[in-house]
């Protein structure tokens, strides 16, 4: 990458995501789970690191910032600075795939992190964060588009860019007092009245509309056991339901995919014309072929193939697969699926589901720690099984194992502070949450999951007397006061609690933690 400055490589169970930050000291911090990531996994994650730190990407924020802040009235340099984040970001992508990573790859893995920080996401002011959840999707795009050159500039271009801003610079600063008077004419209000016609509008308000009215483009590749496939999507399209067929596609949609098996090229491109009906351009290797029983066969099991390395769809195809098979139905799509974050994905949208039997839910549950290694995508799964299935009284058993196959306390800890999210928790799904707290060794993060309690959940006995035998177990002082001083600030006048609060900080062994929480008391 060129970084001729070693940067220092920390490690923090405080961390939600890999960053980076400082120009002279160049610092990286990765999350305290990196020790179970892959090899490749974490050369990339590096490499999208270093990408900033050879940028000085630190800078170029810094002065972002400093500009926003002196124009804070101003909404175009607000546009400009998320602009400017998403480029960054983009071009440290870039880089890390002209180091030779496969883009399928580094999609999986942006995915994967950018999951990973669920809710829990924060806006860091000072370092670089690798994936934030707000704008990964149209980074997957940009990775994914194999047509998008991701060469770095020239010094030739880049002087030349210079060159022309500062002229443009200069021809505004001479319009002076006549702008000002055109402005002051146009602000005059028309004779006529009325609103703007859609011509009038901006030219990215005018392409926002159409994209709307369209439906977003989307283009990807993926590559898996020597099969290459493209696909570019524009518009509406709606398939038929086993894939070998398109039924209608908006006026302005289109559909192109191309497979490469070996030396053999198969692409199929799709028109609309009349009322959306499709017209196919089907094409093996240079010759043009009619679009029969063989090409809706292809493009059947090439749609599949791309359904089962990107989990497009996943919702339908889940629905469908246990609609027609059961249980299953759905376990064989997922032995299909090679990915590990489509497997989580197809997980997830199983669990979402209702009408699941307790015996299918406690199978999946076991099924887990065999299907996804990564604990991230593993604890998403629980995090849908907390949010859908905890009040199954027969599945607690088979959740609290799969919990327990986490090794990461923060990735546990995600899964229960989600089961408090959601309203009407009974208190025996809470017992089930606080019985489930004994697995963590850092106190840190089950202090952090205690003091998420509000206390509206603590108003039945059973439940209170659970929460606090939890907080004894606590190793660390620190953590108990901590814990006891949120709560306390949150009970008002209920007596009740604040009594159970005193009792607990009675047992706290420190002096000093004792008293701060009395202090809050007060």
């Amino acid at each position: 990458m060129g970084v001729h400055s070693p940067p220092v490589l920390l490690v923090s169970p405080r961390a939600l995501a890999p960053m980076t930050w400082g120009l002279r000291h160049p610092v990286v911090l990765l999350p305290r789970d990196c020790h179970g990531w892959s090899e490749d996994l974490r050369r990339q994650v590096l490499l999208h690191e270093l990408a900033h730190i050879r940028r000085r990407d630190c800078l170029t924020q810094f002065v972002a910032q400093c500009v926003c802040l002196l124009h804070w009235f101003n909404p175009l340099v607000w546009v400009a600075g998320r602009r400017l984040r998403a480029e960054r970001e983009r071009a440290c992508d870039d880089l890390v795939l002209g180091a030779g990573t496969l883009p399928s790859s580094y999609a999986n893995h942006l995915l994967q992190i950018a999951s990973h920080l669920g809710s829990r996401e924060r806006a860091a002011s000072a370092g670089l964060a690798m994936a934030r959840r707000s704008s990964i999707f149209d980074r997957l795009d940009a990775v994914l588009d194999a047509r998008r050159c991701r060469r770095s500039p020239s010094r030739r271009a880049v002087a030349a860019a210079t060159g022309l801003i500062l002229a443009f610079i200069t021809g505004l600063s001479a319009l002076g007092p006549a702008a000002r008077a055109h402005e002051e004419e146009a602000s005059r209000p028309a004779s006529g009245g009325g609103l703007p016609s859609t011509a009038s509008l901006p030219l990215d308000l005018q392409s926002g509309l159409a994209l709307f009215s369209s439906g977003r483009p989307m283009s990807c590749e993926y590559e898996m056991n020597g099969v290459n496939v493209k696909v570019k999507m524009e518009g509406r399209i709606q398939f038929a339901e086993d894939y070998s067929g398109l039924v209608r596609l908006d006026p302005d949609a289109g559909f192109v995919i191309q497979e490469k098996r070996g030396r053999r090229t198969t692409s199929l491109r799709v028109e609309p014309v009349a009322q959306g009906q499709p017209v196919y351009h089907f094409q093996v290797g240079r010759d043009s072929r009619p679009f029969d029983s063989e090409g809706a066969a292809w493009l059947a099991r090439t749609v599949e193939f791309l359904m089962l390395v990107s989990g497009m769809d996943a919702d339908v195809r889940v629905r469908r697969a246990y609609e027609q098979g059961g249980l299953r139905g759905v376990l064989t799509l997922i032995d299909r699926a090679e990915p590990e974050t489509v497997r989580g994905t197809y997980y997830c949208e199983l669990l979402a589901m209702e009408n699941l039997l307790d015996d299918e839910v406690v199978e999946m549950l076991k099924r887990i720690p065999h299907d996804i290694h990564s604990e991230t995508l593993r604890a998403s799964t629980l995090v849908a099984y907390v949010d859908n299935h905890l009040r199954r009284e027969g599945t607690r058993d088979a959740f609290l194992g799969c919990l327990s196959s986490l090794k990461s306390d923060f990735e546990k800890s995600r899964v229960l502070q989600s089961g408090l999210d959601r309203e009407g928790r009974t208190p025996g799904e809470l017992a089930v949450l606080l019985a489930a707290t004994k697995d963590l060794e850092s106190d840190y993060e089950a202090g952090q999951f205690l003091a998420a309690f509000q206390p509206d959940l603590l108003a039945d006995e059973g439940a209170r007397r659970a929460y606090f035998a939890t907080l004894d177990d606590l190793d660390s002082d620190f953590e108990k006061a901590n814990v006891l001083a949120t709560l306390v600030r949150r009970v008002g006048s209920d007596e009740t609690l604040r009594t159970a609060c005193l009792e607990a900080a009675q047992r706290i062994g420190s002096g000093y933690e004792y008293a701060r929480v009395m202090r809050t008391l007060r």
